[in-house]
């Protein structure tokens, strides 16, 4: 699997900046490091198992996604449940101390792993030379895939044209990616089509984006009670009402308000007038 991200790096802290001797404040570049897969239950990922070619024939022989593909198994519904089950336990018991904290730490009171790793397992990571390369243009990504392949790691066209490369990005690296693939559509081997590169999503990027759709949907008005601008103007939040506002902020908000929700339908439920 391959990850990178940009970097900057501070390198000049003079005051006055003249002529183009002078180095320049900031310089930017790419940093990449490769990881080993490990399979959940097998170990080590088998070579079989990421052959570009059977991906490829599949990719273009798949009629594209429907409701019934998106529909979850039972055992994942299951799972859905007994996470909610979970957090929806650990709120009560978090904003009321009267409940023994030995309560919070009981072994039927925290999330279920659902697909654990091996016990020991670590991931191994090999870290690459940092590369004055900017990553965020599909120019700079072609650039970024070739100084790590070909010059780095001295591997072969042959050689990167037989098996899938996993790499998991924010959403923009992926747009490049996917632009540099459509550039080189005709090109002649896997690897010059860039076609190796198998994207997906990191899980922070994922939550990044659904907060803000989340946003996007239920923003409503002050005046709407229950919206999201009614619980901003209750909780006296501020600096939520840009498109795409800090994450961590609004993240912290919406908790807030789940928290509060949850703890309002426990009293109800409960039919009592103290938890």
């Amino acid at each position: 699997m391959l990850g990178y991200n940009n970097i900057n790096i501070s390198t000049s802290i003079f005051v006055e900046q003249r002529g183009a001797s002078m180095p320049n404040k900031v310089q930017s570049g790419t940093f990449a490091m490769v990881y080993l897969l490990a399979s959940f239950y097998s170990g080590p990922v088998d070579v079989m198992q990421v052959e570009l070619e059977p991906i490829m024939q599949h990719l273009k022989h798949c009629k594209g996604l429907s409701l019934d593909n998106l529909s979850i198994l039972d055992s994942q519904a299951l799972a859905v449940q007994q996470d909610f089950s979970v957090l929806i336990v650990q709120i009560l018991l978090q904003h009321c101390l009267c409940f023994d904290d030995s309560y919070r730490q009981h072994a039927s009171l925290q999330f279920p792993s659902h697909r654990p790793m091996p016990n020991g397992h670590k991931t191994r990571y090999f870290p690459l030379r940092a590369m004055m390369i900017e990553e965020a243009t599909v120019h700079g990504n072609l650039a970024v895939h070739e100084d790590v392949y070909l010059t780095q790691l001295k591997l072969t066209d042959e050689q990167l044209s037989k098996t899938a490369i996993l790499t998991i990005n924010d959403v923009l690296t992926n747009q490049c990616i996917h632009g540099g693939q459509l550039c080189h559509i005709r090109d002649v081997t896997p690897w010059t089509r860039h076609e190796v590169f198998q994207i997906s999503i990191g899980l922070f990027h994922l939550c990044l984006n659904l907060v803000w759709a989340l946003l996007h949907v239920h923003r409503g008005t002050t005046s709407e009670t229950g919206s999201l601008s009614y619980f901003f103007m209750l909780l006296e939040k501020t600096r939520l009402s840009a498109p795409h506002p800090d994450y961590h902020t609004l993240l912290a908000t919406l908790m807030q308000v789940l928290n509060g929700l949850i703890l309002d339908a426990w009293h109800r439920k409960s039919g009592f007038s103290s938890l």
